[in-house]
Parts: C-alpha cells; structure tokens; sequence
C-alpha cells in the first residue's frame, strides 16, 4: 500500500442572483410604489428594500412579489430607494438604486368630487329623495385612515333640512362613490323660471377627536314646474293631478248632476260635454307643439297642469289628456294614455268584461287587460262626446299596429307621483245637467243606449 497523499478541502461558491434590470417607482403625496420585473423564479427567494437616510440604507421591506408600496413619505420631497433580489442560499445581488420625490401636496385632505349632477324637473321634486340628483366620489388623499365619514347635501331655498349619507371607511388614497338623495320642500313648485341653483356638499370626519370638515359647491339646473323631457314618457304622470283641489271640484259637479247614473261611460260623456259646456278649446302650443316635441326626447317641453286648463280654457293635445284623464280618474274611473306618432289621446275604462269572442261593436270600444274601454279624442272638446269616441277609435285603430304606446298612469305614478300643488277655491259654475244636455242633446242617451248593447248582445 502506498503512501496517504495530504488532505484536500474545498467549498462550493454561493449563488449570486444578477440585479435587476431597473426599477420604477410611482408617486404621490405620501407614498412611493415601486415595481420591476420578477426574477428567474430557481433560485429566488425574496425581494429586499431599502431606504437611502442620511449615509446610511436602511432595509424598509422584504416581499415576494416584484412590487413593494412605501407608505408615511412627506410631501414634495425627494427620496433613493435601493432593491436587490436575495438568492435561497442567502447570497444577496448587487442593489438597483431609484431616485425619487413625492408630489406636492394641492389636494384637500378629503376630496369631493362631483361625479354627475341630473337637471331637477321639479314637477317631480317627490322622485329625488329615492333616485337622487347625482353622484359623488370621495377620496382619501392622506396617509391615515378615516372612519364614519358623513356627507351632507342642500339645495339652497328648496330643502328643509340637508339630506345625509354616511361612508363607514376610507383608507389612504381609497375612493368611494356615494349617492346624493334630495328631500325637496314644495316650494320648488312656486319657481316661474328655470334657474341654476347653488347646492352645497359638505363631508366631514373626526381626526383625533377635532371634527374636519370639507366642503363642494356645485350648480344644479332646476326647470320649472310645467317643463318635461319625453325620454322618460311617465313623467307624464305628475299633470294627471285627480286630487287637485280644481280637479275635484269639477268632479264633484259633475257627479252631483248625475247622482242616479252609474254607467261609467255616460259619466265620462258628462264630464267631457261639461267641458264643453265650460268652453275648454283646443289650441296647439305655439312655440313647443306636442307633434314636434315628443319626437325630440331630450328637448324641454312646457306642460300646463289641469288647474291651469281650466283657468285659460285652452291648451294642446297633452294638455287636453291631462285634464281629461285627471276629473276621470277623480270619478274613481281609471284612464290610459294612447300615444301616436306625433299626437296624444286616451282611453277610460268603462268597467264591462270583454267578452271571450273579442267583440268590439265594430271597433267602437278596445279591449284591454280583458276589458272594454272608450278612446276618446280630446282635441274635440266642444264637439259632442260621441264625435270624440269616435274620433278616438278610428286613430287607435289605425295605429294599433303602427306606432301606437298605451302609458298606464297608475304605473308611472309609482315613479312619478302627481305634484301637491298650492291651495285653490277655483271652481267651475254653471255646469248644470239641464245646461250641458241642452248643449248636447241626445249624447247622454246615445252612450246609454250603447252601452246597453254591448252589455246585453
């Protein structure tokens, strides 16, 4: 055996990861993000940070993921950021610097911001407290988090009191969306022009135990209480005022004349002969005709109310359908809207079940959810109730597969609710059963008879 050759030791070289290619960073006020691109995952095992202070790095963070945030930074100061990728074996690469300075600090430390405003049509001031009248974004612009935040909004010389939200939490540089509900007095009804109007939003929060408060004034357009747009047709619903003081005075009238009849439709011939009777006539708006204007949804048109009807005796189509439809639907007799291109009419509900075989009397009367009702044409006021039934029949016909919309006003009032409008002794005088019958003889008989036909056949 020859001789032991002397002993020989070694050890391996530690793996040294290469150092990242190059950091970005991304600022704010109080916060730095830096992000770069992942390192080949064999050998990884974390990301270091560190943070340049005085002469010395000091290691801020240590993550597994190729992005880290740096949060307590002073605003619009300037700050060198060091990462380097660690190896499984604990060997470190060489540190990437990144230099950077954090924004200047312009921004309230809670911002409001208005994301949208609607126009308020305040015929319809009742929707706003469920829909609301916009949208606004709250923002956390600080490095500590806020708790219980309330917002609060008012509409200057409309509104009661303000109507309040609450945010529960907003982290730093968290965002939040929050609706603005508006609870309107009916004043907004006593408006006689369209005015733009000063709201202000207020949010506010306790940082150690001292209230802070931010404020946002914005502008809302507030239309007057006859203007609509036609993109939303129920808004229709709020001139169909059957609880008018106006409105039920007639109603009563008329009902007191015809204490003995029950016949829906021979009321509904009463009503519209009374009108008549009254001298309500037929004039289209000059300057914003129904025919023109309900083709243009986003054009503001002007809507007079029943009471207003009645005081100038006049008005257009929509005009004539609301005041119509609303001393029915005082009578307890349920009324439709019957839209057709470039018009407007409506039909009663006479109470009689259709029959199974669909019998109309030669297109007189329509069936509708199983009944029969009367359209009626109210541009015809003044011409006897029969012309108008007619009228009304022939146009509902002709457009029932072409263009003709049936609007259910009990349905849209769900959304749309009639406006509450100031007190009124206006009453109509005169409107006698002797009166109206002389004006129009044989129309009442005529209905009767009718309806004992359909009733009977």
């Amino acid at each position: 055996e020859g001789a032991s050759s002397d002993a020989v030791s070694a050890v391996p070289d530690k793996y040294v990861p290469p150092a990242l290619a190059a950091v970005q960073v991304e600022t704010n006020p109080w916060q730095a993000r830096l992000s770069w691109e992942a390192a080949d995952p064999k050998y990884f095992a974390a990301y270091r940070i560190y943070q340049k202070e005085g002469e010395n790095l000091v290691k801020v963070g240590e993550v597994s993921e190729p992005a880290f945030t740096r949060d307590g930074l002073t605003p619009e100061t300037a700050y060198t950021f060091y990462v380097s990728v660690l190896s499984r074996d604990g060997t470190e690469s060489e540190k990437i610097a990144v230099e950077t300075q954090t924004e200047v600090f312009n921004r309230p430390p809670l911002e409001i911001e208005v994301v949208s405003l609607k126009d308020v049509f305040s015929n319809s001031y009742k929707q706003y407290e469920r829909d609301g009248v916009g949208l606004i974004r709250l923002t956390n612009n600080t490095d500590k988090r806020m708790d219980k935040i309330r917002v609060s909004f008012v509409l200057k010389n409309f509104m009661d009191f303000a109507t309040e939200g609450k945010v529960s939490r907003l982290l730093p540089g968290e965002s939040e969306e929050l609706p603005l509900k508006a609870v309107f007095n009916n004043s907004i009804l006593t408006m006689t022009e369209d005015s733009a109007v000063q709201a202000l939003i207020e949010a506010s929060y306790f940082d150690n135990g001292k209230r802070e408060t931010y404020s946002r004034n914005a502008t809302v357009n507030v239309y007057d209480k006859h203007r609509l747009t036609w993109d939303e047709r129920e808004r229709f619903s709020v001139f169909v005022t059957p609880k008018d003081e106006p409105v039920l005075n007639l109603a009563r009238a008329i009902v007191g004349e015809y204490k003995e009849t029950k016949d829906e439709a021979q009321l509904a011939a009463a009503l519209f002969d009374a009108l008549g009777v009254f001298g309500l006539t037929y004039i289209q708006d000059p300057s914003n005709p129904y025919q023109i204007t309900s083709g243009q949804t986003h054009t503001v048109d002007y809507l007079q109310f029943p009471r207003e009807t009645l005081e100038r005796k006049s008005g257009d189509c929509d005009d004539l359908v609301a005041v119509y439809s609303s001393g029915l639907e005082s009578m307890g007799i349920a009324t439709r809207v019957l839209e057709v291109p470039g018009h407007m009419l409506m039909m009663f509900n006479t109470g009689i079940t259709a029959d199974g075989d669909g019998y109309t009397m030669n297109n007189l009367y329509v069936i509708h959810e199983g009944m029969l009702w009367i359209p009626v044409e109210t541009t015809l006021v003044g011409n006897s109730f029969i012309k108008a039934w007619e009228k009304g029949s022939e146009t509902y016909y002709k457009y029932k597969d072409n263009g003709l919309s049936v609007l259910d006003i009990h349905s849209a009032w769900e959304n749309f609710k009639p406006a509450s409008l100031p007190s009124s002794d206006w009453k109509a005088s005169g409107l006698t059963r002797a009166v109206i019958e002389k004006k129009y003889p044989g129309d009442s008989v005529s209905v009767l008879k009718i309806s004992s036909q359909i009733q009977t056949r």
